[in-house]
């Protein structure tokens, strides 16, 4: 499906049907989409996922789909997004306002706009893709399709449907109601992702298999993703975490740069577990490193943990706040580091926040 041109608050769905038991990937494509490094952002493609009814679909972002059992009637929804990226890195349905890729194009949906009027313009390097597994002569399936009559009757009780957003009274012409009707209830306009702009550290949770934006791979160290199986207690830590072994020096390790994101004089609540790996207890620390204009630094500790047993999960969780030193001019530099009394002691990381 190539070329789409829709409103994004538009809920147009597409159903065809197909063989009982037949199997779907469907996937949105933006084909004129690269990574520009393993910590890129943008990403290229997008899995759709299954769920339970086609309403649920019309309210989705525009990457789910239904199959109905007894109908065989596969349903999507038709969504306008950039050729250049699905999700940033996770999928969003983009709005009229949603900014394009970083210094290619102001907005991420084409458009044609003029005098108050604005209408989508389609792309051919857009595509969503159906492929459907079934038994087939080529690209047809051969089994029987089942019957499927009044699929999806989007109108009230008595009316019928004669165009896409109308449903009129077979029994009088002039009696109809309209997609706008305020007493016909149809999907919002989509849903805003949900943002904790609070929080400025991302994926610290290390969900994200390419571990980004945590900065990694300068053989320094290695890291590798793990299941936290056993999460610290009190915590909704779990899923992955990450360890950190062969480390160099007491600060090598991972890092993240917050600067921009941190505002100074300002109180957050400063949540990680962190766990000992290997030899004897060792303290363990979760700093800041401060560069300022003049070329000095300042290393505030977030949290600290004196002889943490080995195997055992210890658990920061502290309000904590930076106000830089006015003297030294603005500060340059502000990342988020782990540290140890030695470059031997390997650790393990989860629920930075």
């Amino acid at each position: 499906i190539k070329q789409v041109e829709v409103d994004p608050s538009t809920p147009l769905t597409l159903s065809i049907p197909y063989p009982i038991g037949t199997n779907f990937t469907i996937k949105a494509k933006a084909t004129n989409c690269w990574r520009s490094s393993q910590c890129d952002t943008y990403t290229c493609e997008e899995l759709f996922h299954v769920v339970d009814s086609v309403e649920h679909v019309r309210f989705s972002e525009g990457n789910a789909y239904h199959v109905d059992s007894t109908t065989g009637v596969l349903t999507i929804r038709i969504v306008m997004f950039n050729k250049k990226y699905t999700g940033t890195p996770k999928w969003h349905l983009p709005t009229w306002d949603t900014p394009g890729r970083e210094g290619q194009e102001q907005y991420a949906l084409g458009r044609f706009e003029r005098n108050g009027v604005l209408l989508p313009s389609g792309t051919l390097e857009s595509i969503i893709e159906i492929s459907a597994e079934c038994t087939n002569d080529g690209i047809h399936c051969t089994e029987t399709l089942p019957s499927s009559t009044d699929y999806d009757n989007v109108c009230s009780q008595g009316y019928v449907q004669d165009s896409y957003d109308r449903c009129c009274n077979p029994l009088d012409a002039s009696d109809c109601e309209y997609a706008e009707d305020v007493n016909i209830v149809l999907p919002t306009d989509p849903p805003t992702p949900v943002v904790n702009s609070n929080d400025i550290i991302v994926n610290g949770d290390f969900e994200d298999p390419l571990i980004c934006p945590w900065i990694y791979g300068n053989n320094q160290f290695d890291v590798a993703l793990v299941d936290n199986t056993n999460a610290a207690n009190g915590t909704d830590t779990g899923g992955k975490a990450i360890t950190v072994t062969n480390r160099v020096a007491s600060f090598s390790g991972l890092s993240q740069d917050i600067l921009g994101k941190l505002q100074y004089a300002t109180d957050y609540q400063f949540k990680a577990t962190m766990q000992v790996l290997n030899g004897a207890p060792s303290n363990l620390a979760i700093k800041l490193n401060i560069r300022y204009e003049n070329g000095d630094s300042s290393y505030p500790t977030l949290g600290w943990k004196g002889n943490s047993p080995v195997g055992e999960w210890t658990v920061f969780d502290r309000t904590v706040s930076f106000t830089p030193d006015p003297s030294k001019g603005n500060v340059t530099w502000a990342f988020i580091y782990a540290e140890t009394p030695g470059s031997t002691v390997d650790y393990m990381l989860d629920g930075v926040s």
